[in-house]
């Protein structure tokens, strides 16, 4: 009974985060799969038994044609909310290009939305050769397709998935919150919208915390039972340690970033005190660059 609600319950938030994968596809945001990477490494490295995939964009920025890589199991994953064929013939042909078959046994090209009920083998195998095959039934894959691999471990394992997957709802629709940019007129509208005059600058430093260290301590002084879920919830625990209750900061790519003054506030317990670094609004705002437009859209929503 145990594992049926536990499969009732992933089948429910995959339906939702397919629907909000959706809602970002539908605002022109099929970018959503960037801001999600991550959140899926603890779900293929438990479904699919890879301990050392790792996000090869931290490893090369962009890193062209994949996203998640197992160097030693030789699997290879890019994910997409793009569902055509057309998708799946680039992301092979880049494969092909750039030779990494040299490094990958295997590609999955994982949809984060209901995949096709077929694609053209022949179309592919056009783009492959000796050195490499890809079966678009084995290795075109959706959430559908992680739900039935997961059903066959243990309910435990089942359980920490479910807590991934909730997880990674919860990213999927702050996505759609952060970015939406058209909303529907209601026939009648009562605002409550208050102006709001955007800070100078922002506060950017490098984190300095150790991860372990800090967990070590919730444990003993603010008595954590748990694990870190995710790099967020590690940090703030870490300015708990330090008597720091602020929520006004955001993590980003190894960096916390506030708008105010870190030493002041007491998030410099957290970073390089010596890479603190004041940038003009301006410079997020008006960057092309949409991780740094949603960086001030979350800092702002951060100071709500």
């Amino acid at each position: 009974m145990k594992q049926l609600a536990v499969e009732n319950k992933l089948r429910g938030v995959v339906s939702r985060l397919e629907r909000q994968v959706e809602l970002a596809t539908a605002q022109g945001r099929t970018d959503i799969n960037l801001a999600l990477e991550d959140a899926f490494i603890p779900i293929l490295k438990a479904t699919y038994n890879l301990p050392n995939l790792i996000n090869l964009n931290r490893r090369v920025k962009n890193f062209p044609g994949i996203d998640l890589g197992d160097d030693h199991d030789r699997v290879a994953f890019q994910l997409t909310s793009t569902t055509t064929l057309d998708k799946v013939k680039s992301t092979v042909q880049q494969f092909m290009d750039r030779a990494y078959y040299n490094s990958f046994d295997e590609l999955f090209v994982l949809m984060l939305t209901p995949k096709q009920s077929t694609y053209s083998q022949a179309a592919i195998d056009g783009l492959l050769t000796d050195q490499f095959s890809f079966n678009c039934k084995k290795h075109i894959i959706d959430l559908g397709d992680i739900l039935r691999e997961v059903s066959a471990l243990r309910v435990t394992a089942q359980e920490r998935i479910l807590r991934e997957f909730e997880h990674i709802l919860g990213e999927a629709e702050a996505f759609t919150s952060f970015n939406a940019e058209t909303v529907e007129a209601p026939t009648t509208i009562t605002s409550n919208l208050q102006a709001i005059e955007l800070p100078e600058a922002v506060y950017v430093a490098d984190l300095t915390i150790d991860d372990k260290a800090v967990i070590a301590r919730a444990k003993v002084e603010l008595n954590y039972g748990g694990r870190s879920r995710n790099r967020r919830s590690t940090i703030k625990m870490a300015l708990l340690l330090e008597e720091v209750e602020t929520d006004a900061w955001v993590y980003h790519d190894g960096r916390l970033f506030a708008f105010e003054d870190m030493e002041r506030t007491g998030l410099a317990a957290a970073v390089d005190s010596g890479s603190i670094e004041r940038l003009d609004v301006a410079d997020l705002a008006d960057s092309s660059e949409v991780d740094n437009v949603n960086i001030l859209k979350q800092l702002l929503h951060a100071h709500t």
